[in-house]
């Protein structure tokens, strides 16, 4: 048992409760990979399963229409055009062991599977263009989703709008734990601080943390804003002029530490490149994106202010 396993169990359900999903994933998954946690700062393993399964596309947690909850994705090819291997397209959303089988057998030699820790079995596909993983789909009975990367970013705002968050008045109380995101001259952290100094502070990222579930917000110019953690950290690397992507185009990979992951939907734009998530190099405490085309790492680059690559 393991991760295709829940993936079965979620998409035969469709759509459920977190306690479902935890319940799920508690008995399904055993944790004992062993694999290094660091990278989603100490998250327990159906923790880390539900955002590779967010970032992979297969399933969506607390979105409208399933709030405190989760729903499958349906089943969908995501392809991307790399500058070498032609077109790759990337198995999404609902899996069933029936259309994993019809699946192979209309991809035929052009199917891969490959098994990673952590995540369900990456399957995907090559050809030379577009238009034959486009019917190949259709024969499979899914729907296909032509350049995903950059259809994920060309609907995303700009890392540095506050527009797109709302006022919102730090937590008070008892039981919380507050962070403050430091940004250091090479190094990023987050910092334990105060409610009381939190709420002295004019500008800054904090994270507040009741029972085990953090709320972050940001503070600027004396204005409170509650917003996504990435995001968060983000928009104050684009204020402050700090550039923290960095892409070879040599190899086609796109670094980040591994503090600053983009955001779920940048962050899923840059693995559906591959359909790989992104490897995480434990000595240089970075975050490494593969098979990522130089158009892609620039359009993220833009949309998450960065400095030119």
């Amino acid at each position: 048992m393991g991760p295709n396993e829940l993936l079965f169990w979620l998409s035969a359900r469709r759509e459920g409760s977190w306690p479902q999903y935890r319940s799920a994933t508690e008995e399904l998954v055993p944790d004992d990979s062993g694999s290094d946690s660091k990278t989603l700062e100490g998250f327990r393993l159906y923790q880390r399963l539900r955002f590779n399964l967010q970032s992979l596309a297969h399933v969506e947690f607390d979105a409208a229409g399933c709030e405190n909850g989760w729903r499958v994705t349906p089943p969908t090819l995501a392809l991307s055009r790399q500058a070498i291997r032609g077109v790759v397209g990337v198995l999404c959303g609902a899996r069933l062991p029936e259309t994993i089988r019809q699946f192979k057998h209309a991809a035929g030699a052009a199917y891969e599977r490959h098994t990673i820790p952590e995540q369900p079995d990456v399957i995907r596909v090559l050809a030379p263009t577009t238009e034959p993983l486009i019917a190949l789909a259709a024969s499979a009975g899914m729907r296909a989703q032509p350049d995903a990367p950059t259809a994920i970013l060309g609907c995303l705002p700009h890392a540095d709008i506050l527009a797109m968050w709302r006022e919102s008045p730090l937590p008070s109380g008892k039981d919380l734990k507050v962070g403050r995101f430091e940004i250091g001259r090479k190094s990023y952290r987050w910092t334990t601080t105060t409610v009381t100094e939190a709420n002295q502070m004019l500008d800054g990222l904090f994270r507040f943390t009741r029972f085990q579930i953090p709320d972050h917000f940001l503070r600027v110019g004396g204005r409170t804003f509650k917003v996504g953690g990435q995001a968060g950290k983000f928009f104050l690397l684009a204020k402050r002029g700090r550039k923290v992507l960095h892409y070879d185009r040599s190899t086609q990979c796109l670094t980040v530490p591994g503090i600053c992951r983009p955001p779920l939907l940048a962050d899923r734009a840059l693995v559906l490149c591959s359909g790989y998530l992104p490897h995480y190099d434990a000595a240089k405490r970075v975050l490494i994106y593969r098979e990522v085309p130089e158009s892609i790492a620039g359009l993220a680059a833009d949309i998450l202010r960065q400095p030119g690559l």
